[in-house]
């Protein structure tokens, strides 16, 4: 876990948009997946697709060939899923997420591949968090604390990252 699914979730409500978040099983069936599209057209949330590497062929396969309607609509404002049209007033936004080495997986669809659009986030300044929370909170000191603090955060990382790995447990 890396915190992809509460940033894009947060992303998301900061856009005022509902999210609809669909964990990787294996054994998903289509009705499933185009209801979720379907779902994601009609109203316009965003669908969050975790974990695409660990999707079935078969899913995979039905989820480029609903993207490709997606992306290009036989009918304006509407798009087929399943053979059926359903209006899609605002587009959605339908985002998946993946290791990254998911751009050299063998078993990953090559078309599915072409079509998605790799992106990262930078990681977050926890220096001015540290200083927004602490001002937040009327100290007055708050610039000097959050330094401090975050100084010894980071001690703290190196010193454990620099110890062995081995269990102190028994």
């Amino acid at each position: 876990e890396v915190g992809k699914k509460h940033l894009l979730t947060n992303i998301a409500f900061l856009y005022g948009q509902f999210v609809f978040s669909c964990p990787a099983f294996l054994d998903i069936t289509q009705i499933v997946l185009s209801r979720i599209f379907i779902g994601a057209a009609v109203t316009g949330c965003w669908a969050i697709f975790h974990d695409i590497n660990l999707h079935s062929r078969d899913s995979l396969t039905f989820i480029y060939d609903t993207l490709h309607e997606f992306q290009f609509p036989k009918v304006q404002g509407e798009v087929a899923i399943n053979g059926k049209q359903y209006p899609c007033p605002k587009a959605p936004k339908i985002i998946f997420t993946g290791h990254h080495l998911l751009q050299e997986e063998k078993g990953f669809l090559p078309q599915l591949r072409g079509m998605l659009k790799p992106i990262s986030f930078g990681a977050p300044e926890i220096d001015k968090i540290a200083l927004i929370k602490f001002t937040s909170y009327n100290y007055s000191e708050g610039e000097s604390i959050s330094l401090r603090l975050v100084n010894l955060l980071r001690s703290i990382t190196n010193v454990i990252a620099y110890l062995p790995s081995k269990s102190i447990l028994p």
